[in-house]
């Protein structure tokens, strides 16, 4: 075996590994419909946090398998061999583009930021991120309008839009995102009593809204057809243009870190579909990837 065999990563001839996304039911109709004369699912498909990670091995013996079209419109990420992470491509894509991006986060609390700063290199397109995980450090910080926090609570598309055009207007990069969401369990009021962050809300305990997140995107890169569609128009107080603001329901029976956790690798899917002009984006806007 020469030095190239043995340097390179693992990799299985005729393979191809896919990080996918969108509604399960149609993921699956789509798998169904791959062309068995050229490939075949090699196992059953893998849950990654809200993703579905599957292998693809040829049928017809060719060394290199290419990528069903049939599945275009659902790939996140693709790779015969190690499958980067989002942080991994967001961090590429930003490099190539001599690009940067700035970071709010709320529920998440600094789970993004740790993703992105893991990585070698993040420096050069890392300008920084905000932990506001208050309304009281929304305002202050970022900006975020008293009476918006107050008419639609902390977690909402509106209050995520505010955010990431906010920690924009704070550190100005290229692309600035934004998270905020309810990941469960109660806080502790001052008078030792327990509540939720929002206890004034009519819309029930933490437990309730467990999983709800909303996410917000703000760049001047940002093509103007991608921006939210009207049904948020109605409750952001700012202009929505090269603007997103998307939201998402993770399943409550999840613990709270898994929560988090999956929340801030959505967050990076988010920038990742943005830059890469991705049709998943505009199919979010418009809340059609709910099963």
């Amino acid at each position: 075996m020469d030095e190239d065999e043995h340097s390179a990563p693992s990799r299985r001839k005729g393979t191809l590994t896919l990080l996918l996304w969108g509604p399960l039911t149609e993921l699956q109709s789509k798998l169904r419909q791959l062309p068995e004369h050229t490939c075949k699912v090699a196992s059953a498909p893998r849950a990654v946090g809200p993703f579905v990670e599957v292998t693809l091995v040829a049928t017809a013996g060719q060394a290199e398998l290419a990528l069903p079209p049939v599945l275009e419109d659902y790939v996140l990420a693709q790779s015969p061999c190690h499958l980067p992470s989002l942080a991994e491509l967001v961090q590429a894509e930003l490099k190539a583009r001599c690009q940067t991006l700035s970071v709010a986060e709320s529920c998440t609390g600094g789970r993004v930021a740790q993703q992105i700063t893991a990585l070698a290199g993040a420096s050069e397109v890392f300008v920084g991120s905000a932990v506001v995980y208050t309304p009281v450090a929304k305002h202050r910080l970022l900006a975020c309008p008293q009476d918006l926090l107050s008419e639609h609570r902390v977690v909402s598309p509106a209050t995520a839009h505010a955010m990431a055009r906010g920690v924009r207007d704070v550190l100005d990069a290229h692309w600035n995102v934004a998270v905020t969401g309810w990941a469960g369990g109660v806080m502790p009021c001052s008078q030792g009593q327990y509540a939720t962050p929002d206890s004034s809300s009519s819309a029930g305990p933490a437990a309730e809204k467990a999983g709800y997140v909303c996410f917000g995107l703000s760049s001047a890169s940002l093509p103007l057809d991608l921006c939210a569609p009207r049904s948020l128009e109605r409750c952001c107080t700012q202009p929505l243009r090269h603007s997103v603001a998307v939201e998402h329901r993770f399943c409550r029976s999840l613990s709270r870190q898994a929560i988090q956790d999956q929340a801030a690798t959505l967050t990076l899917a988010l920038v990742w579909l943005a830059l890469k002009g991705h049709p998943l984006l505009s199919r979010w806007t418009r809340g059609d990837l709910a099963e």
